[in-house]
């Protein structure tokens, strides 16, 4: 093997040993971005998740008010104001009584 045949092959030793660092060095810089990548991908599902559970509180529909709530809140705000006529401990009992019955309702 002549000189220059030594010289062709320690270039061609050193080309390819360039080519694998720079191999490596895309393997890696891959390797980050798809990383990046999946963190994102995450990071938006967590985020659609919580958007989604926001738009579902958001769009809850609002209580229904029913005509026989609305008819028994206004006799018991009657109730409360003659009770609060009487001023004594009856009275006072009578109010537990219709917190009481309006917490039911």
């Amino acid at each position: 093997m002549d000189q220059s045949q030594i010289d062709a092959d320690q270039a061609a030793v050193a080309a390819a040993q360039q080519a694998e660092q720079a191999a490596e060095q895309q393997l890696t810089a891959d390797q980050s971005q798809l990383q990046a990548e999946q963190a994102a991908a995450q990071q938006a599902a967590a985020d659609a998740v919580a958007a989604a559970a926001t738009q579902a509180t958001d769009a809850a529909p609002a209580p229904v008010a029913s005509p026989t709530a609305d008819a028994l809140h206004s006799i018991f705000d009657r109730m409360e104001a003659t009770a609060a006529k009487w001023g004594s401990d009856v009275a006072h009992e009578f109010h537990q009584l219709i917190s009481e019955a309006r917490s039911h309702l």
